[in-house]
């Protein structure tokens, strides 16, 4: 399967900047829907452009792409007929099915993903049923028949959803377009509505398209917050740290990579632990503060596309020095006797098997066990809501109490986790012994 982007429009409402090189959390929308398209296995792409834009969008696409994907220029120089007559001249590059969509529609890797699972390998469009993110009377929309595209247009007064310019089309379209050629302009809709494709319902995920700044920052904090989405946050993340590290996000996400956001992070913690030797309520709210920064590294690296396993990797160990320097600066200040001491080494063992039980799942298995073992989220005591109790307890006076709840909490949390995930594992084995 090929890739067709659509990118020959003028841009006037964006002053005339390229839609396609507009950027959208930090990426260019033209390098997330190669880099979403190409993670669904396509790796060769035709653009279309017009005269005023090749130049822009060849130098793009040579900077980012050049070696790791085939990739082709074809000029419309007739870019006032529409989108239609941009399909039509794509007609000598496609021998197959083709993904088709736009270079200024902006999608989350949520809604390309599932719009794949769901393809069957019939031409359709994208329909999306319920849209959450746009403005449905300013959307172009669809109405199916019999599970057909049966119209297409902005102002149809009965519709079933919104198109979302995405498209699984095959070279027969072009009998479609062929047809109408003899047409000074041709929209897409018109193709749609001749060529009628199976309407591909998927809702519920992020898209939209980009024409205004107003549009930009929304699509921007769209992503920022679906970035977030499903990946098994405590109760103090969800409902307290991302909610912060979200805007901290938007202000940043043009001007930090995922690294540097991490040893921002890190320096933080650092300088929490320092603290805490000598003041630890102002320690425990520095800690805090960390643990907000810590969720920064993980969404800007999904809204710029730029997630890796080494900076993953990099990420886990540096919380791990980070929570081991933080207790070890407050038993410091408490200056613990033997008996006390042992509740400081029981609460450093319980922090550190907590993370070590769940990474070592991820890496014998390669699954995030809080997507696949619900019973894990059941009790608290991750690492979000381990921060949160020590910062309340210190700032209640409690030093000495923080590390027997948080010794308790880990202990019981690494154990809870271990029992279930051993069981999943014998589960998993079980199967793969039958014959």
């Amino acid at each position: 399967m090929k890739g067709v982007i659509l990118a020959s429009g003028l841009a006037r409402r964006m002053g005339g900047i390229p839609k396609g090189l507009i950027r959208v959390g930090g990426r260019e929308i033209l390098y997330r829907n190669v880099h979403l398209l190409r993670n669904r296995g396509i790796g060769d792409f035709i653009i279309v452009a017009n005269r005023w834009n090749e130049k822009a969008y060849r130098e793009f696409m040579e900077k980012h792409f050049s070696g790791s994907i085939r990739w082709e220029i074809v000029l419309n120089d007739a870019p006032h007929r529409e989108n239609g007559y941009s399909l039509h001249l794509v007609q000598p590059y496609v021998d197959g099915p083709f993904a088709l969509t736009m270079a200024d529609h902006v999608y989350s890797a949520g809604f390309i993903s599932r719009a794949f699972e769901l393809y069957r390998g019939t031409p359709a469009a994208v329909v999306d049923r319920n849209p959450l993110y746009i403005d449905i009377q300013e959307a172009t929309k669809v109405k199916c028949r019999g599970n057909r595209v049966a119209a297409v247009g902005k102002g149809l007064e009965e519709y079933d959803g919104a198109d979302t310019g995405l498209f699984f089309l095959n070279t027969d379209v072009f009998r479609i377009t062929e047809s109408l050629l003899m047409q000074e302009v041709i929209p897409l809709a018109k193709v749609m509505e001749e060529y009628h494709p199976e309407c591909l319902e998927v809702s519920a995920e992020v898209w939209m398209d980009v024409d205004t700044p107003q549009e930009i920052r929304k699509a921007t904090w769209l992503l920022i917050r679906d970035a977030t989405k499903g990946k098994g946050d405590g109760w103090i993340s969800r409902h307290i740290n991302r909610p912060i590290s979200h805007l901290i996000t938007y202000a940043t996400v043009e001007h930090l990579t995922p690294n540097a956001a991490s040893l921002i992070s890190f320096i933080g913690g650092i300088i929490a632990a320092a603290t805490a030797v000598f003041h630890p309520p102002a320690g425990a709210v520095l800690y805090q503060i960390h643990s907000i920064l810590d969720g920064v590294d993980g969404e800007i690296a999904r809204v710029r596309l730029m997630e890796s396993r080494a900076g993953g990797w990099m990420d886990s160990i540096l919380d791990r020095v980070v929570d081991f320097l933080f207790l070890l600066a407050l038993s410091l200040h408490l200056k613990p006797s033997a008996h006390t001491m042992l509740w400081v080494m029981a609460a450093v063992f319980g922090t550190l098997m907590v993370s070590y039980v769940s990474e070592r799942f991820r890496g014998a298995y390669c699954r995030d066990p809080y997507g696949i073992i619900p019973p894990l989220s059941w009790i608290p005591g991750k690492r979000d809501e381990r921060i949160f109790l020590i910062m309340i307890l210190v700032l209640a006076g409690r030093v000495a109490e923080t590390f027997i709840a948080v010794a308790l909490l880990g202990i019981l949390k690494a154990l809870w986790n271990f029992l279930h995930m051993f069981r999943w594992s014998l589960s998993q084995d079980s199967v793969r012994r039958k014959p």
